[in-house]
């Protein structure tokens, strides 16, 4: 579960705060429950079926909805029944300690943790707007619309649309999903439907330095099915598995104090260790740049040292060796022709 939840002082004093007081006990329950259950993220936008609030906050469900509803106007919380996805208007700037106004500098990892969540996030109505809310002060560039994402009804009699995974094909290959906006594939090894908590097993078992997982436990497989429930998309399970195969700390293949850490399944699916592991807590540090340069007029070259941004056949380089030769490349193209 989540290790902690940012909830402000201000929540109480402030004018939207006291709105909610004024609303009532379970409005302020409610209000309290989206910012720190377990089910949240660290943007606020996040599925959470109305049964999970009753069950947990010891509501009945006829009073849950009653009470979005009121957040809603009250500007504090949006919900859709259909998607049954919450989101928490500023809960993505107070989980960052940020002040209104304030954005994420270039190079801050939670921008990279918080453009997965968005990009990972199965679609509901509140993509667009979270897009607009947040894009500048979180450092997005990806923007999703729910409508692009939803397949339109061939006519008025089928009904209402159906919601898809992110890249719907109107004709998708059983063994292939849509990896980017330029139509390419890329085939994943789960089927196109929701991984089942037995291939999420097999699957990790595949990974070379983690702990193997020999028998899914029942403890082990709730917590599968409580991942899979929030990411039922194959391609949030491809990515993930992925980020683990190329930790050097997950895949013990680093030593910590302890020694080296196999990571086991329960433990990377743990909200506080899945959330580090989403915003790249455990990503292998950039090679440094290679280039060759001469410092105080010394006639021996040594490494440029600083982080590298791209790694060409040869060598790892930083961003202004990459843009010299670019701009070598350029003029070299440009001589000859």
């Amino acid at each position: 579960m989540r290790a902690y939840a940012v909830v402000l002082p201000s929540f109480w004093t402030g004018s939207t705060g006291k709105a909610i007081t004024a609303a009532g006990k379970n409005a302020r329950i409610v209000a309290t429950y989206l910012l720190t259950c377990e089910h949240a993220n660290m943007i606020g936008l996040y599925r959470l079926p109305s049964l999970y609030i009753a069950e947990e906050t010891g509501l009945k469900r006829s009073e849950v909805l009653p009470v979005l509803q009121r957040l809603e106007t009250l500007g504090f919380a949006h919900y859709d029944q259909t998607t049954e996805y919450v989101w928490v208007l500023e809960m993505a700037r107070i989980q960052m300690g940020l002040l209104p106004g304030e954005s994420l500098k270039e190079g801050d990892k939670r921008s990279t943790g918080a453009a997965r969540l968005y990009k990972n996030i199965a679609a509901n109505p509140f993509l667009g707007p979270f897009y607009t809310r947040y894009s500048s002060i979180l450092g997005l560039t990806l923007k999703r619309e729910f409508l692009t994402e939803t397949k339109p009804p061939l006519d008025s009699l089928q009904g209402a649309s159906e919601p898809l995974a992110r890249g719907y094909d109107p004709d998708p290959s059983l063994n292939s999903l849509r990896k980017g906006e330029m139509g390419e594939t890329k085939t994943s090894p789960f089927a196109l439907a929701t991984p089942t908590p037995e291939e999420i097993k097999e699957r990790w078992n595949t990974i070379p330095g983690v702990k193997p997982c020999k028998v899914l436990g029942s403890t082990i497989r709730d917590l599968v099915r409580r991942r899979l429930a929030e990411h039922p998309d194959p391609r949030w399970w491809d990515d993930l598995l992925k980020e683990i195969q190329d930790s050097d700390f997950l895949c013990g293949r680093t030593k910590g104090k302890d020694g080296p850490f196999p990571a086991p399944l329960n433990w990377v699916l743990e909200s506080k260790n899945l959330d580090k592991i989403l915003a790249g807590n455990y990503e292998p540090p950039p090679k440094p740049c290679q280039e060759r340069i001469h410092k105080n007029g010394s006639h021996h070259s040594t490494p440029c040292g600083k982080d590298s941004v791209i790694e060409i056949s040869t060598r790892p380089l930083c961003q202004e060796h990459k843009e010299y030769h670019e701009r070598r490349n350029n003029a070299t193209k440009i001589a000859t022709t």
